[in-house]
């Protein structure tokens, strides 16, 4: 396997992780992310889109899972700032 194929799978295998993370309101976005890197020319790029994908499927995945408003994590963070 010559390095360009190497950044292109590992970028289809960065695109289907952030598929599997974004929550299905967002399912569109996930067919959309999927959809984008065989028309990205350079896979340089192709590899920063992917990885652009998983860090805002994992933000949209946290933001609704609203893991703040967990009592036991507040608590948590409290202590932490506390010490």
């Amino acid at each position: 396997m010559n390095p360009a194929e190497f950044r292109r799978r590992l970028a289809a295998g960065l695109v289907s992780w952030a598929k599997r993370a974004l929550p299905l309101s967002r399912r569109s976005w996930a067919d959309a992310m999927q959809n984008e890197p065989p028309y990205i020319p350079d896979d340089w790029q192709a590899l920063r889109w992917a990885f652009g994908c998983l860090v805002a499927a994992l933000g949209e995945r946290n933001r609704a899972m609203k893991i703040l408003d967990s009592a036991v994590v507040r608590l948590a963070i409290v202590c932490l700032i506390a010490f």
